[in-house]
Parts: structure tokens; sequence; C-alpha cells
């Protein structure tokens, strides 16, 4: 009898498949994996990626804040400015008068929404005081230029927030000029 003759086709791939596969799993075992050294130096890699992603995101969060600010504040000059255009440079008093409308204070939300402060679910943030100037601007030369008080005003817009303690306020002039009726 042959030794040849009992072994078939599926017994024979089988045969070279278990071996094949011992030999790939002897390779793999041979290897042993990572050292505890380069597990080390990975980690360490790592971790200064993340610490400096971190690092960066807190200055961004604080330059995001300030950019907020100032954008919330422009966008409350802009509505303090289109209030200021619908009154009166003549008037004394009355609805109309600047002198009325510039003694009241104005409070907006965070999000630069005109509130009031007994509003609870609109607390305000901003503070918004106004003082009536000189109307003065410089002439180009150094000189000022001034103007009747009857045909322009300036108004100084000042913004305190947030709006109770540690405040900060930021002072804008605005020209206002007499519109045409």
């Amino acid at each position: 009898m042959n030794f040849w003759s009992h072994i078939t086709k599926s017994s024979l791939l089988a045969a070279l498949f278990c071996a094949y596969r011992q030999s790939c799993v002897k390779s793999r075992s041979a290897r042993g994996g990572f050292s505890l050294i380069e597990v080390t130096f990975a980690l360490g890699i790592v971790s200064f990626g993340v610490l400096s992603i971190v690092g960066v995101m807190g200055v961004g969060l604080i330059t995001l804040k300030d950019a907020r600010a100032v954008q919330t504040q422009a966008t409350i000059v802009a509505h303090v400015r289109g209030k200021l255009q619908q009154m009166s440079l003549t008037e004394v008093s009355g609805p109309k008068s600047l002198n009325t409308f510039v003694a009241t204070p104005m409070y907006f939300t965070s999000d630069g929404i005109p509130t009031d402060t007994t509003t609870a679910d609109l607390p305000p943030y901003y503070t918004v005081s106004m003082v009536k100037a000189d109307a003065e601007v410089d002439g180009g030369d150094g000189s000022p230029l001034t103007f009747l008080t009857r045909n322009a005003q300036t108004v100084k817009v000042s913004i305190t927030y947030p709006y109770g303690a540690n405040t900060t306020t930021n002072d804008i002039p605005l020209l206002l000029a007499r519109q045409r009726q």
C-alpha cells in the first residue's frame, strides 16, 4: 500500500492550511508585540498633542467671548443711534425730546435685545446710559469745528457690562445731525 493512496485532496488542503496557520501563529508570538518603551513614547507624544490643543482652546474661548461682546455692543450702538435719530434736537421737553430720551437708561440682554430690569425671563446684561455733550469734531488742522446745537448734537453713549458688579464700561461718541422734516 502506497503512502499517497489514502490521502485525499481535502485532507491535503486541510493539512497545508493547518501548517500555514501554525507558522503564522508562531511568527506573531515570536514578535512579542510592543515594548513598554514604545508604548510610553507613544503615550507621551499623544498627551503632548492633546495638552497643546487644550491650551489653545482656552485662548480661543476668551477671544470668542471678547469678539461676541464687541459685536453685541455694535448692535446696541446701532439700535441706540436709530432711536436717537428719531429725536428732535430743537424740542426741550416732551416724548420726542433728546433731553428726555438721554435721561433714561436702556437695558439689553447678552444677545443685544432691548429689555427691562423687571423682566425675569430676559435679564439685562448691558446697561446703556447717555450724556449730551458739545457738538465738536476735529477740523483736520487740530482746531475743533463746532456746530450750532439746533443742527447737530453729540451724545456720549456709555455701555456698561455685565449688569451688576465688576463691570466694564465703553464710551462711544455719536454725532447726530438734525433730520430734515
